[in-house]
């Protein structure tokens, strides 16, 4: 038990033996030793408590702050996701064309005078003269 809790505990001993006696205190004592005791320990509780009330809300504040950064960060990383996505898909069609004419050139595809490869670069809005 610490100093302040054995001193808390002996003016309620005191107030509980005043109340017993009509309201005059135990030996005599004069209680407003007691009531300032009690009024610091107060003031220093309140003192405690406005200190981690402090650093709590400075804690809310840069986990808000936290937040809003990671929202931006998300909104943006999936733009970038889908412009990936439109060219991996045109890299695909790409290649695609590719293996087409490569197989054109080893006689297993029938020579289309370049049709298939207007017809992917228009798909993936290249424009061709």
């Amino acid at each position: 038990m610490s100093d302040t809790e054995k001193k808390i505990a002996e003016i309620q001993k005191s107030a509980e033996e005043a109340r017993k006696t009509k309201g005059t205190w135990v030996d005599g004592q004069d209680y407003a030793d007691d009531v300032e005791f009690l009024l610091n320990e107060l003031e220093r509780l309140e003192r405690e408590y406005a200190e981690e009330r402090a650093a709590h809300n400075a804690h809310v504040t840069e986990l808000c702050e936290l937040e809003q950064e990671r929202n931006m960060y998300k909104s943006s990383s999936e733009v970038f996701y889908e412009r990936l996505k439109k060219e991996a898909e045109q890299r695909e069609k790409l290649v695609e064309c590719l293996r087409f004419y490569e197989r054109m050139a080893r006689g297993r595809e029938a020579n289309d005078g370049g049709r298939r490869a207007r017809t992917i670069f228009a798909e993936i809005g290249v424009t061709v003269e």
